[in-house]
């Protein structure tokens, strides 16, 4: 027995030497400055330390200009040799990747986001309240979910669940009230329900299945706002050279009733009169999710001028005219009594530029992001023509952009009064920095 225990005493301080842990050397060396200065918007310094457990990785972190952490990541590095200073060079050529978690924290020190990369593929996201507690874990990249989607409330009770497999529902779904009480539960196959009831989140949707619509159509709203307000003294008083022309987002509730609206950028005396328009509105038809009714958000373009409040045009939308083939002019609409359709609608649009939409890397390492908006013309046919930047990021996105909606399959043509017809269509395509 005395044997045994000291072959083991031996074993243990062969794997741990009298002079304490001795962790395996990198597999790379660390060299120039550890810490420099950027001196970009968000981020004054930038860090490198060797990870202390994975031979192969690193950590590099930033910092805010007031000293505080801006993001910590886990990079796995090929190299013999690293420099921060070549930071953007390793990126390029792929020998830097991100791998392991990347965490986002704001400038009071909370944690915003923590990601999870492998090989530079975002696998899930996990997003968190200001005061630590979770508030949604995602999984999948920016653009496909796949796998566990899970929301929770303030209280750290959770709200929704469920699996997804290509952006689709795929597996059991639940909600849940405040109290952790079961609200609903069904099971769906490739996005489609197979048994029990719709299971939707219950959250504002920029994009649900329906969008929210007035009873009687654009045509019907433009009438009654132009009819409430002509004759109002405050219209009249306008001077007669005077023209406001806004985009207004609207929050509309499950019932159709209008929960906010966002006056942002809009001058004082026409969101307090366009507001007094909206008032008692009759209610819209909810926008809806799987059929079920939702909140949503719906933009609107609104002109004011001595001869009342009405619809406008939003300021990425324009009527146009261009020479046809045959040299006749053909009018292009913007509006129409039918309006042309993506396969798939509105999620179909999404689906599409989800799949096929690709982040330049020049651009994301020089840390270009924003909305470009696109211009098209959806033609007799269906062909998508005319493409156009109507809002520019850079010329490294606005091409990329570009590129994925020539790539787009035909669409529904639009009708006017029974007959196909031109539609100038603009969307934004989203380029966003993880």
């Amino acid at each position: 027995m005395k044997k045994n225990t000291c072959v083991l005493l031996f074993m243990i301080l062969a794997i741990f030497p009298k002079h304490g842990w001795s962790q395996t050397e990198s597999t790379f060396e660390i060299k120039g400055k550890t810490r420099v200065v950027v001196g970009m918007n968000d981020v004054q310094e930038r860090t490198v330390d060797a990870d202390s457990i994975l031979i192969d990785h690193l950590i590099i972190r930033e910092f805010r200009k007031n000293g505080s952490l801006f993001t910590s990541s886990s990079y796995r590095f090929s190299g013999r040799s690293f420099s921060l200073s070549k930071l953007y060079t390793y990126r390029e050529n792929r020998s830097l990747e991100l791998d392991g978690e990347s965490r986002l924290y704001s400038p009071e020190g909370s944690l915003i986001y923590l990601q999870t990369y492998r090989a530079d593929t975002l696998n899930a996201q996990t997003f968190f309240y200001e005061d630590g507690n979770k508030w949604a874990l995602i999984s999948g990249n920016q653009y496909v979910r796949n796998g566990l989607l899970v929301m929770w409330y303030p209280n750290g009770i959770p709200s929704f669940k469920g699996h997804y497999k290509n952006n689709l529902k795929d597996g059991f779904f639940q909600s849940y009230d405040e109290n952790g009480t079961l609200l609903k539960e069904g099971t769906y196959k490739s996005g489609k329900l197979i048994d029990g009831e719709p299971v939707v989140q219950d959250i504002v949707y920029e994009y649900p299945d329906t969008k929210a619509t007035f009873e009687g159509g654009v045509g019907k709203l433009n009438d009654y706002l132009i009819e409430k307000t002509r004759d109002w003294p405050e219209i009249k008083q306008l001077d007669s050279s005077t023209r406001y022309n806004k985009n207004v987002s609207i929050n509309i509730g499950k019932k159709g009733e209008i929960l906010s609206i966002d006056f942002s950028g809009l001058p004082t005396e026409f969101s307090d009169l366009l507001l007094k328009a909206l008032a008692d509105l009759p209610a819209f038809n909810p926008a809806t999710v799987e059929n079920v009714p939702v909140k949503s958000i719906e933009k609107f373009a609104f002109e004011m001028d001595t001869s009342g409040i009405s619809l406008g045009l939003p300021y990425h939308f324009r009527i146009v005219t261009e020479k046809t083939a045959t040299g006749q002019k053909g009018d292009v609409y913007f509006l129409v009594e039918e309006m042309p359709e993506f396969p798939g609608g509105d999620l179909g649009v999404r689906k599409f530029i989800a799949q096929n939409l690709r982040y330049p890397v020049e651009a994301q390492e020089r840390g270009i992001q924003g909305k470009v908006y696109v211009s098209f013309i959806v033609d007799e046919s269906g062909k998508v023509c005319s493409i156009s930047v109507a809002k520019s990021v850079h010329p490294i996105l606005d091409e990329e952009a570009m590129r994925v909606v020539s790539e787009m399959p035909l669409w529904k043509p639009g009708y006017q009064k029974g007959e196909p017809v031109k539609v100038s269509y603009t969307i934004p395509i989203t380029f966003l920095l993880q």
